[in-house]
């Protein structure tokens, strides 16, 4: 029997691709990419769903994470940037190169993704999708179901393992065709899954735009994204703030070597992590603006006790002047 592997993403799209094909006497194995930007603390949002999507379409489920990979395209995109700081055509371009290595390496013969022809006018026109292919060494090895009558007849068609007149020809940014279809499959409440990217965010990607600025995006600073109130001090100062004792314990857990950890004990505790090449003055600036979420917001008569983070004996303990609060909008990165 062929097979394929079906990217999938647990959105409707994707879903309905692997069940077109499925039913076309195809043995489908699903992969899926997860990385450090999925829409969760720990990337179970971005797992949860195409879990349950493979459980309903009968099919066994591969996750593969690309997060250097992106990491590596959000800091330098060849082909830019689509939406805020997400590099959709260079992400597409890792993703398919991991996917053919993975189809190769089972024994697979094509790949099936969920792409619709000009759904997305940045990165799925044709023009761009046979960009992606050229990139990623996968001409001729993607099948699009959904929209495959649009498009270049591919090896898995050529060859007669997929019946072309099967296939789709939809396109354009409304699921009405989509919805209908998963209604007639029993695939109903499956969701647009373009959302699960947090580069695409708004105030993420502000965020992550702060970093890349300032050559410090790597995998631990692009967890500590995802918690606590961010500031940047001056181009060589950052502080991330806890907003609860849950995150608390996070930020210790993500804080690295060289790092400050500052821990202000009033009614509640609230932790600070402050980053970079910071002086006694960056610190007592820092343990001012974590006071500031401390629950006994008056100031006078509270201490911070900091740690450098790697460097044992080196703790101190400072005392925290009464005065007017700080304007912290000014510091704030969103």
């Amino acid at each position: 029997m062929i097979k394929a592997i079906a990217l999938l993403s647990g959105g409707i799209d994707s879903a309905l691709a692997a069940w077109i094909i499925k039913q076309q006497n195809i043995e489908i194995e699903a992969l899926n990419f997860v990385s450090v930007f999925c829409r969760s603390a720990c990337g179970g949002a971005c797992l949860h769903r195409p879990i349950e999507v493979a459980l309903r379409l009968g099919i066994p489920l591969k996750t593969l994470n690309f997060t250097e990979e992106t990491l590596q395209a959000v800091k330098a995109p060849k082909y830019g940037y689509a939406r805020n700081m997400a590099p959709c055509i260079d992400c597409r371009i890792s993703m398919l190169k991991k996917a053919v290595e993975y189809m190769t390496k089972t024994g697979a013969s094509f790949l099936i993704t969920g792409e619709v022809v000009l759904q997305n006018s940045s990165a799925q026109n044709s023009a761009v999708l046979e960009l992606i292919e050229r990139e990623s060494g996968t001409e001729g090895l993607i099948l699009r179901p959904l929209s495959a009558k649009l498009l270049k007849p591919t090896l898995s068609e050529i060859n007669g393992w997929v019946d072309r007149e099967k296939l789709l020809a939809v396109h354009g940014n409304s699921r009405v065709q989509q919805t209908a279809l998963a209604e007639e499959y029993g695939l109903q409440n499956l969701s647009d899954s373009q959302s699960g990217c947090l580069l695409a965010d708004d105030t993420f990607a502000g965020k992550v735009k702060d970093l890349v600025k300032h050559n410090e995006l790597n995998l631990n600073n692009a967890h500590l994204l995802k918690f606590g109130r961010h500031f940047r001090l001056n181009p060589f100062v950052k502080i991330v703030v806890s907003k609860n004792e849950t995150e608390d314990d996070i930020l210790k857990t993500f804080s690295e070597d060289g790092d400050a950890v500052i821990e202000i004990t009033a009614k509640t505790k609230t932790v600070a992590v402050v980053k970079g090449l910071f002086t006694n003055q960056d610190l007592n600036m820092a343990a001012a603006i974590t006071a500031q979420f401390a629950e006994a917001r008056e100031n006078s008569g509270l201490s911070a006790d900091i740690r450098l983070k790697g460097y044992p004996g080196k703790d101190k303990t400072i005392a925290i002047s009464a005065g007017e609060e700080l304007v912290l909008e000014e510091m704030k990165i969103d």
